[in-house]
C-alpha cells in the first residue's frame, strides 16, 4: 500500500483529470494481484484525456513489460503533451501507444494486435453517448481475456445518463461479462468466472488497509453487517465500496 500511495501522490495526483484517488488505490491492487497470480495480457484505455488513470495501467504494463494503448480524438490535449505528463516523476511512458480517432472506428483486430494479445485490464473512459458506449463495450468485450476486467468510467454520474443507460442495457442483451464492485464513479466488470475472485480481492484490500475515509466507512460497515456492502445488479452480486 505504501508504495501506490507513493505512485499516486507523486505520478497521478499531478496529471490533470478526475479520478478519485481510492478507486485509485483499489485499481491498484486488482493489477497487483493480476501481476503476482499471473494474469498476463496487455491493457487499453477508450478515453485518455491527460492520462491520468492510463498512468496507473501504465505502472503494471511496465511491471511485465506488456503492451498499453490508448485512444482518444486528443483534440482536448495533444498526444506529445499527455506522453510528457505520463513521463514525469520517475515514470516511463516509452511504451505507450496512442491511438488519435474514435473509438467507434477501431477494431477489435487492430487493437488485439498492438496489446499481441486479449487485454487484462481496460478503461472505458470516452464518449457519454448511449451508442458509442454500447459500441466500446462492445468491442472491450471482444478483446478482453478470460481474467480481464473492464472499469466503466461515469456509472450512475447524474450528468452522464446515457453512460449508464447503455451498461444496463449491454448487460441485459449479453451474458459475457458481469459486474462485480462499484468503485467511486466507477463500474468494475469481468467474466464470471472471475467474479468472486475479484470481489473478494477487493474486499480484503479494503480490509487490510482502507486508505481513506471511503474505505474506512466500507470497513465498519462490513464489520457490523458484511451483508451491506453488497447489491444485487444484472443477476450478479456487487461489492459496493464507496
Amino acid at each position: 500500500m505504501q508504495e501506490h500511495s507513493v505512485f499516486l501522490k507523486t505520478v497521478v495526483d499531478p496529471i490533470q483529470g478526475w479520478l478519485v484517488p481510492y478507486t485509485a488505490i483499489r485499481s491498484m491492487d486488482l493489477l497487483e494481484w493480476q501481476i503476482t497470480n499471473g494474469v498476463r495480457g496487455g491493457l487499453f484505455e477508450i478515453g485518455v484525456f491527460c492520462g491520468k488513470y492510463l498512468s496507473v495501467l501504465l505502472q503494471s504494463a511496465n511491471a511485465t513489460g506488456e503492451a498499453i494503448v490508448g485512444v482518444d480524438t486528443f483534440e482536448a490535449v495533444p498526444q506529445n503533451q499527455v506522453l510528457d505528463l505520463l513521463g514525469r516523476n520517475g515514470a516511463n511512458s516509452d511504451r505507450v501507444q496512442l491511438i488519435q480517432g474514435k473509438s467507434v472506428d477501431v477494431s477489435a483486430a487492430d487493437i488485439l494486435g498492438r496489446l499481441d494479445g486479449a487485454a487484462r485490464f481496460i478503461s472505458i473512459d470516452g464518449s457519454h453517448e448511449k451508442s458509442d458506449v454500447l459500441s466500446d463495450l462492445r468491442l472491450c468485450d471482444e478483446i478482453l481475456s478470460d481474467q480481464g476486467i473492464i472499469s466503466a468510467d461515469d456509472f450512475l454520474n447524474c450528468l452522464c445518463l446515457g453512460v449508464t443507460e447503455a451498461i444496463f442495457e449491454y448487460l441485459k442483451d449479453h451474458k459475457s461479462i458481469v459486474p462485480f464492485c462499484y468503485l467511486p464513479n466507477k463500474l468494475l466488470l469481468c467474466r464470471k468466472s472471475m467474479a468472486s475472485t475479484y470481489t473478494s480481492v477487493l474486499e480484503q484490500a479494503n480490509n487490510r488497509s482502507p486508505f481513506d475515509g471511503i474505505g474506512k466507512r466500507v470497513a465498519e460497515t462490513a464489520a457490523q453487517d458484511r451483508s451491506k456492502i453488497f447489491t444485487a445488479m444484472a443477476g450478479s452480486k456487487v461489492l459496493v465500496l464507496s
